[in-house]
């Protein structure tokens, strides 16, 4: 799918993800307002992770190493992996869960795809279970074993032979987050 990024930005995001303007000028990347990933995927490093927020103009970014980048914090984001496969990791799944992002966009080399929050009961039972009883954001490692564990106990998909470590299927389901379809660049 080779539309605009208003394509892939939900119907129920876009009055205010059509208003939201980047804070900062510094790091925003001018991609004008019909621009599609690959326009983005350009400007994309090839050996280190980048994101930052999605604006219907362009992007902010910021530049990582090569397993990890710190965003900002905005109502759609994106990031970047340096390889395959397209799906989120379980520190992008924690990250996720607990931003304010709504809507993100993983880029990859060949392929791209959308994550969307939809359902927020689900979302905050997920926060709190991650969090645990310290209420205090415990490491990435424990936050990973906690995210499989409640996926798990929450998704019908562990009945079903789905391996739960991997099944990207259950963790959408468990946490009310809809992963979209694997598009090609």
């Amino acid at each position: 799918m080779s539309a605009g990024i208003h394509a892939q930005v939900p119907s129920f995001l876009h009055e205010r993800w059509r208003t939201a303007k980047p804070t900062k000028t510094t790091n925003f990347l001018n991609l004008g307002h019909s621009w599609g990933v690959p326009d983005l995927l350009a400007h994309v490093p090839k050996n280190v992770e980048a994101g930052g927020v999605v604006f219907p103009a362009g992007v902010s970014i910021q530049v990582g190493d090569c397993e990890s980048v710190f965003t900002s914090p905005g109502l759609c984001t994106w990031h970047s992996h340096t390889e395959g496969p397209c799906r989120f990791s379980l520190q992008d799944w924690c990250s996720f869960i607990q931003s304010i992002s709504v809507w993100s966009l993983l880029i990859t080399p060949s392929h791209y795809r959308v994550y969307t929050k939809r359902d927020c009961v689900l979302l905050r039972k997920c926060e709190k279970y991650l969090s645990g009883y310290s209420r205090q954001i415990p490491s990435m490692e424990l936050m990973g074993r906690r995210l499989k564990k409640f996926a798990s106990n929450n998704s019908d998909k562990r009945n079903r032979g789905w391996p739960d470590d991997l099944c990207d299927i259950a963790l959408g389901e468990a946490t009310g987050i809809d992963i979209g379809p694997e598009y090609n660049l």
